[in-house]
């Protein structure tokens, strides 16, 4: 390879083609001294095939031999391949170019004993595409790298190379590739929480890849998309705006909203997401928001009372409330810079005869397991969230041969409003509703216990959470009833008038005994949720 054909640039002069990437090992450098070539770290150099479809580039000193075929073995001259050298071989990046042929993802893995890869084009006249997950390999570190290292430069302007598009629905961006044929990363958070990267190459046609990320990520994902050297996109999966909406509380004939929103600053904690520099940093995060108000009737059908649209200003909001007694739901849809990326909450509330009564649904609420057999070492079962539509109550041993110890301690969280905590407070009662009584039961208990420290619904086990729970604050008697399956929606009032203070980090519920079921928020039926019930003095000062 001729020295004076290295490139030494930036990688905005990066021509259309195909993307192959190589987790680089290093390798053995050539014995005889013509072969050798410099160590001098190279970030991007350019070379053309030969007659023979060939091409050589230099890995920090180590040849790479790199051959590029048709689908028929036959080779592709004045092919123009860019190569970019990642710094300590974190990544090495292959982009092919080639009249008469379309993009294509390939992986590789250098060693001592293979330093040299062919790359396989697809002819034009071929329809077809590819589409694969990228998940705990070699590939997946070194596309990772390279996205981590290329977005954070990520500016408007196009000559730079690389530069943000917008942000598109999986529809928007399936009409995209049957628009313009390229390449795709897509850059993703699966639903068990780790990062997973998804490598389009599109040929001719529709791909239907809005089907795919759809199932893959919800009806509703959205992604951030950056062109690079208008070759080939990233797609990150779109950071969404945080909402949080307390529950409203009446202050006489004042209705009291209140929210925090938060915009992040990374994907996935770790990689800088460039739209906040490109539309506004977090600090300086521009909310719109949507606000309504719904009266919910006797007969559960539902009356919009209420719709305010693009208020640019941030909760809290105190606004006029004269619609008399009942039911209602206020929702809260929050958009970010973006004008794509939305968040929405809601919450239930009760105007009684007393204004001053605040009905609370959990905010959070799951159940944490243990599991103890004797002589073992003891288990306890991680994968318990706030998906559960029941939160099990259990504390006895169980008989399978060999006698076992099972707990299961619910855990719920009430975000209690700061005015009401304020106010004069005269009577807190609990709502739990049971479903499921396993025999007969007497001398049956609930505890009632504090929780010290917070905590959060998807990611509470006994491991991280038990050693939170605090001091017992009361218990109540459950009288005795014999389960049948008529028996259902059982519902078990707690006074917690005087525990108020101390359930602000929530509440955690034991028993003595084994068998009770409880509803929780994801139980279908609002009226069978838990349900905090405050009544209080409002203080109009």
């Amino acid at each position: 390879m001729s020295l004076e054909k290295i490139i030494k640039n930036k990688l905005g002069i990066l021509t259309a083609g195909a993307l192959t990437l190589m987790s680089c090992g290093g390798g053995e450098n050539p014995t005889t001294p013509e072969d050798t070539l410099p160590t001098t770290h190279i970030e991007h150099q350019q070379e053309t095939t030969n007659h023979n479809g060939l091409s050589t580039f230099n890995d920090d000193g180590t040849r790479i031999n790199v051959s590029i075929k048709d689908q028929n073995n036959n080779p592709i001259p004045n092919a123009t391949i860019n190569y970019i050298n990642g710094e300590n071989n974190s990544y090495d990046i292959f982009i092919v170019s080639s009249s008469n042929h379309h993009s294509e993802i390939k992986a590789f893995q250098h060693n001592s004993k293979s330093l040299s890869h062919t790359i396989e084009l697809m002819g034009q006249e071929i329809v077809n595409y590819s589409l694969r997950t990228v998940l705990g390999t070699d590939e997946k570190e070194a596309l990772m790298n390279f996205v981590e290292y290329h977005l954070p430069q990520s500016t408007t302007h196009a000559g730079a190379g690389i530069f943000y598009s917008g942000t598109k629905t999986s529809e928007e961006i399936a009409d995209a590739h049957a628009a313009d044929l390229n390449l795709s990363l897509f850059v993703a958070q699966t639903l068990t929480g780790s990062q997973a990267i998804n490598v389009a190459s599109t040929v001719t046609g529709t791909l239907p890849i809005a089907n795919y990320l759809e199932e893959s990520y919800g009806e509703n994902s959205t992604w951030d998309v950056y062109k690079i050297f208008g070759l080939f996109s990233v797609d990150m999966q779109s950071n969404k705006p945080m909402l949080n909406l307390n529950e409203p509380t009446i202050n006489g004939p004042q209705l009291i909203i209140n929210a925090t929103t938060q915009d992040l600053e990374t994907y996935f904690n770790f990689i800088p997401d460039p739209t906040n520099r490109i539309l506004g940093q977090t600090e300086n995060f521009d909310p719109i928001y949507t606000r309504k108000i719904i009266k919910i009737h006797s007969n559960g059908q539902e009356e919009l009372i209420s719709l305010v649209q693009n208020i640019p200003n941030s909760p809290p909001w105190t606004i006029p409330f004269n619609h008399g007694e009942g039911n209602y739901k206020l929702e809260l849809i929050v958009t970010d810079d973006t004008e794509v990326n939305t968040t929405q909450d809601q919450k239930n509330f009760t105007i009684g005869e007393d204004t001053g009564i605040l009905t609370l649904s959990p905010s959070n609420d799951t159940f944490l397991h243990r599991y103890t057999r004797p002589g073992e070492i003891e288990e306890s079962i991680d994968d318990i969230n706030g998906e559960h539509e029941r939160l099990f109550l259990h504390h006895n041993y169980i008989g399978a041969g060999v006698s076992s110890w099972v707990e299961r301690y619910p855990l719920l969280k009430f975000n209690i409003p700061q005015t009401i905590l304020n106010s004069e407070i005269t009577n807190v009662e609990l709502q739990l509703f049971g479903d499921f009584m396993v025999g007969s039961m007497s001398d049956f208990r609930i505890y009632c216990n504090k929780i010290n420290s917070s905590w959060n619904e998807e990611t509470a086990t006994w491991r991280n959470s038990y050693e939170k729970i605090g001091d017992e604050l009361m218990y109540v008697e459950v009288d005795q009833f014999d389960y049948d399956s008529q028996n259902q929606n059982k519902l078990f009032n707690i006074d917690l008038t005087q525990h108020i203070q101390n359930i602000l980090h929530g509440i955690a519920l034991t028993s003595n005994v084994s068998g009770l079921n409880l509803h929780s928020k994801e139980y279908p039926g609002e009226e069978y949720d838990p349900k905090l019930i405050i009544h209080y003095v409002p203080n109009n000062q």
